[in-house]
């Protein structure tokens, strides 16, 4: 893969993006490319590996470099394409359980979790673990097509990436795989979400048996697993979607008025 020295007349090509957009490196947009530029605290020689390794990742939903980034102390970040009809999905998204179809029907967030899902059955398949999951990572179009971006959050099968190993990585996408998409699928942010449904001392929580005994087996063990807050490789969160209809949602919406 080509490799551009980054300098200062280099940069003047772009334009800095909104500092929010990470705390783990600066992005650069024009035209045609993001650049993201990884802060020196945050390089080692397996993101470096980690990176140079994403163009195995041959799926269209997966944005990977076009390029690589180099200053005069080697490798510092890397070019991709610049989705620009795509926006983060965190938009569709408005935290209001009980009026969830303001954006997005029931059918289509299901739809998208779904397509999420096969998405990181794929990158497992690769010996690929993404863990940065986040409604910031995914972008969308409004053809609901989904793009899953800063792939350098992620660890190949013997690299380590932050302190992160495969196995742990692992662990941590499946469990955050089950939050992100359930917390979707209910029209919240998976912070609130969690915080709402599987905090011990939440009333969602308390009262989440009259809730559970209602949902059918697959649905059931869906939530179970987030409620649970424990770490462990779940891997039937694509079947568990699958097996959720509105029906049950709706279920759910009236279970959860009656205590909130």
């Amino acid at each position: 893969m080509k490799s551009k020295f980054v300098s200062n007349k280099f940069l003047s090509k772009y334009t800095e993006c909104d500092a929010n957009m990470g705390t783990e490196a600066k992005f650069y947009h024009n035209d045609l490319y993001l650049l993201k530029i990884i802060k020196e605290e945050f390089l080692s020689k397996d993101r470096e590996l980690i990176v140079r390794r994403l163009e195995e990742l041959t799926n269209p939903a997966l944005v990977t470099p076009e390029f690589l980034l180099h200053n005069r102390k080697g490798f510092t970040g890397y070019g991709m394409i610049e989705y620009k009809e795509h926006f983060p999905l965190e938009e569709l998204i408005t935290n209001d359980m009980f009026n969830p179809n303001i954006n997005l029907s029931f059918k289509d967030r299901k739809k998208l979790a779904l397509v999420i899902c096969k998405l990181f059955r794929y990158l497992n398949d690769c010996n690929f673990s993404f863990y940065d999951i986040h409604d910031r990572n995914i972008l969308i179009n409004n053809e609901l097509d989904a793009k899953l971006i800063d792939l350098d959050s992620g660890v190949f099968k013997g690299t380590i990436n932050n302190g992160i190993d495969y196995h742990a990585s692992y662990i941590h996408s499946s469990r955050q795989l089950a939050l992100f998409t359930l917390s979707f699928l209910y029209n919240m942010y998976f912070n609130d979400f969690e915080r709402a449904f599987a905090h011990p001392f939440s009333i969602v929580h308390k009262n989440k048996d009259e809730m559970l005994k209602q949902l059918p087996y697959k649905v059931r063990k869906y939530f179970e697993f987030v409620l649970s807050r424990e770490f462990y490789v779940f891997d039937e969160t694509e079947e568990c979607i699958d097996a959720f209809d509105e029906e049950t949602f709706n279920i759910t919406l009236q279970t959860l008025k009656k205590r909130l």
